[in-house]
């Protein structure tokens, strides 16, 4: 934070510093916290009303045809605190809105991308609840899983539709579902066909433009993933704070990449602060792995289960936007790997002991 790299303000940098301590201190509530069981299925409960709710608010908005942050102030908070004038069709910003200037809804959340993020959260709790659960409570799980996925494609945003498969797919690994997986496959062989004979030119040439980086969106990724790996490449120990990434502390004519948070980081911190931040949700991941196959505790089981998966179908999305700032989601997945590391530490030393007996 102090040392003279980059041309962002000394009030910049200690800005962008406090959004990084963020999550390390969520993180280090999750080390410092033990839940009995009714205060974990506490947690769990605000989670399902949180997935409920923001699919309520989606609903009144599309019957409305609305955004609520139409109504909300949004776009003069904007304007007269981060500095950003209003954009896109609607008096927001481009993200609410798709190609075909269609609504993106963002229900309660910031944007949405957030939205679309956050409901891996509910998702995950919501399944994890109904895989280990009794069939006849199952009801308020189904229903939670299924306003999650309703809220996604509220949000139309395609990197979390991937991600969301991505973690089906990391679900059933875990549990050995290969018939989830092949389902899946065949889910995909028949959207393939679907979109080869069926569809209409319109969606056709939506997917192929995607793929293939010619869509607006897709290309304005890849032109900032290029800017920031040039940057890299040109200053391997970085260029400083708040050189990068879509936060208010960062000025956009200093702005560099920005669209990636594995990027952003490697901007400012360089290659090593980079693969430092991967190598921390690696290890988050797994552990978080380990504590779900080896506790006892059913709801210790079942937060770190929560963890792994939505640290794992959040990989996509930090590949296109700067998602550690999406607070709910962001906080309350690293507060879960916290808890999940110190439980990993009580297993190792409850089996360290007993078999030193």
């Amino acid at each position: 934070m102090f040392l003279p790299l980059g041309e962002a303000s000394i009030g910049n940098k200690v800005l962008y510093f406090k959004n990084m301590l963020l999550p390390g201190l969520v993180y280090f509530l999750g080390r410092n916290t033990h839940f009995d069981k009714k205060e974990a299925n506490q947690l769990f409960q605000g989670i399902f009303f949180i997935a409920i709710l923001a699919l309520l608010v989606n609903l009144i908005e599309k019957v409305a045809d609305i955004h609520l942050q139409s109504l909300t102030g949004y776009a003069l908070f904007n304007q007269d605190i981060n500095e950003i004038d209003p954009t896109g069709n609607f008096g927001l910003t481009w993200t609410f809105e798709t190609q075909a200037v269609t609504k993106r809804l963002a229900s309660f959340f910031s944007d949405p991308l957030e939205l679309a993020s956050s409901v891996l959260l509910g998702f995950s709790a919501g399944l994890i609840w109904f895989l280990t659960s009794k069939r006849e409570h199952t009801l308020l799980f189904v229903i939670v899983m299924l306003c999650a996925m309703g809220s996604l494609f509220f949000s139309a945003s395609r990197a979390a539709f991937l991600a969301f498969f991505m973690m089906i797919f990391f679900v059933a690994v875990i549990f050995k579902l290969y018939k989830l997986i092949l389902s899946g496959f065949l889910l995909f062989l028949f959207f393939i066909i679907y979109l080869l004979f069926f569809a209409s030119e319109d969606f056709y040439f939506f997917v192929l433009d995607t793929i293939t980086f010619e869509n607006t969106s897709s290309l304005g990724h890849l032109v900032e993933w290029l800017l920031a790996l040039d940057s890299m490449i040109a200053n391997p120990l970085g260029i400083g704070l708040a050189m990068s990434g879509n936060v208010g502390s960062v000025e956009d004519d200093l702005r560099v990449g920005g669209e990636n948070q594995f990027l952003v980081y490697g901007v400012q911190l360089g290659w090593l602060g980079m693969l430092l931040y991967i190598f921390i949700i690696y290890f988050g991941i797994k552990t978080a792995l380990k504590v779900f196959n080896q506790t006892d505790n059913l709801m210790t089981a079942r937060i770190a289960f929560v963890a792994a998966s939505v640290k794992f179908g959040l990989l996509l999305p930090l590949f296109t936007a700067n998602a550690e700032v999406y607070t709910y989601v962001s906080w309350v997945s690293w507060w879960m790997i916290g808890y999940s590391i110190f439980a990993y530490q009580r297993i190792r030393h409850t089996t360290t002991k007993s078999s030193l007996a």
